[in-house]
């Protein structure tokens, strides 16, 4: 019997599924327990109402989380890889901060985190990963969207659009929305994303536009150009949209000044610095640690580090890699690193049509670690690269099922349980 392979698993009937309101709902509660509710403000181990909302917001997600992965018709093994490393790194900071004086806030983050991996891990495995991606990105339009209409004010006063009900930075923004287009692009090539889809990609990127984040659009038009590359059955409407789009744009980058003005706003000086970045980065790996923080770091609690010669004594360090320094030393370095290159490595192996999913979005997200924190933090950040992860490790757990059968049983029927199991 020939049994089907994991891209088969979904089938491309041309009709897109019917959107799955109740994990929409509980992906939207997951966005809220990791936005900030409030600017400048970071979590030093005090507790008061904003503290105790978004915990009870993230209980309550890992709750309904757990109720959906107890009623999925299947549920869906995992491989420990991810939850092996991303655990290794909590411990790390944990050490790391109780070394630097600063356990309860550090462990109390620490926490937060693992239990934000346990909450995806309940989802990813309940529900086919199609169907997550497609409701992680209908959250994103749905909670992004109030959040960028609340703050459009800010495109008269600043000339950026930034949060307003969450007080997001542009970059946060950008970042949400860029996902969102993704995923998309994606639905588009495998002939499944409606008119609807379209229609607010379209607008999402816009937004993405005007944030004004200058990583944010490069990472999403790389990520979407590794999309189409890497897809290999490319519908020929796509190839109209690319033949008249290319020379457009081209004609706006190189005659109109536009792509000058948007890349080059601060001035040189703050292009060459990233807006200050390297200000931050540079203190950082100044600072005179011991043994134990130099292996351990100084907790996930740490999120500025002191400079000088500026009119600023602290600056957020505005990285995924310096923080990992920073947070968990050389040792929580090398665990981030390791996690990300066995993710690209591991996407690279994908099957068709997943690899042009999951490809694109890894590179986005280690594009925007350069310049964001929170890789591996309760953030937006990290749940993309974990989505991604994890998804890695059940395809290849599909993959396994497809040669070896399920628990000795037919491996047809099981493994088209995958694509079904939290759709109804």
């Amino acid at each position: 019997m020939t049994l089907p392979s994991a891209a088969e698993v979904v089938p491309r009937s041309g009709a897109p599924r019917p959107r799955n309101v109740r994990l929409v709902l509980l992906w939207s509660l997951v966005l809220l327990s990791v936005l900030p509710w409030r600017q400048g403000a970071y979590f030093t181990g005090g507790l008061d109402p904003v503290v105790l909302a978004k915990s009870a917001v993230g209980g309550l997600t890992l709750v309904c989380a757990w109720f959906m992965w107890g009623g999925a018709r299947r549920r869906s093994d995992l491989g420990i890889t991810t939850l092996a490393i991303v655990g290794a790194y909590l411990v790390v900071t944990v050490l790391g901060g109780w070394a630097a004086g600063s356990l309860l806030p550090s462990a109390i983050v620490a926490v937060r985190v693992g239990l934000l991996l346990m909450t995806v891990v309940l989802v990813v495995t309940s529900c086919a990963v199609e169907t997550t991606m497609a409701a992680a990105r209908d959250a994103i339009i749905l909670v992004g969207g109030v959040v960028a209409l609340t703050g459009a004010g800010s495109l008269a006063t600043e000339g950026r659009l930034r949060g307003g009900v969450l007080p997001l930075n542009p970059n946060d923004l950008a970042m949400m929305f860029g996902f969102a287009v993704l995923v998309t692009v994606w639905q588009a090539l495998e002939r499944r994303a409606t008119r609807l889809d379209a229609v607010a990609a379209v607008g999402m990127f816009v937004l993405v536009a005007l944030t004004g984040s200058r990583t944010g659009l490069v990472a999403l038009l790389l990520a979407i150009a590794l999309c189409a590359l890497t897809y290999r059955r490319r519908p020929g409407g796509a190839f109209v949209i690319a033949t008249v789009a290319l020379p457009a744009m081209l004609y706006l980058v190189t005659s109109t000044g536009m792509a000058e003005a948007y890349f080059n706003r601060g001035g040189g000086a703050s292009v060459l610095t990233l807006n200050s970045r390297t200000i931050a980065w540079t203190a950082a790996f100044d600072q005179p640690y011991d043994f134990w923080t130099t292996l351990f770091g100084r907790g996930l609690s740490a999120k500025t580090v002191g400079v000088a010669g500026t009119f600023w004594d602290t600056q957020v360090l505005d990285s995924s890699w310096v923080s990992a320094y920073v947070q968990g030393g050389a040792i929580g370095l090398a665990l981030l690193a390791l996690w990300c290159v066995r993710n690209l490595v591991r996407t690279l192996r994908l099957g068709h049509p997943r690899q042009a999913l999951f490809l694109p979005i890894v590179v986005y997200a280690l594009i925007y670690s350069v310049t964001a924190s929170g890789l591996i933090d309760a953030y937006v950040l990290f749940l993309l690269m974990l989505l991604c992860s994890l998804a890695i490790d059940l395809t290849h757990v599909e993959a396994t099922d497809e040669v070896e059968g399920v628990d000795g049983v037919d491996g047809v029927d099981e493994v088209s349980a995958v694509g079904k199991a939290g759709d109804d």
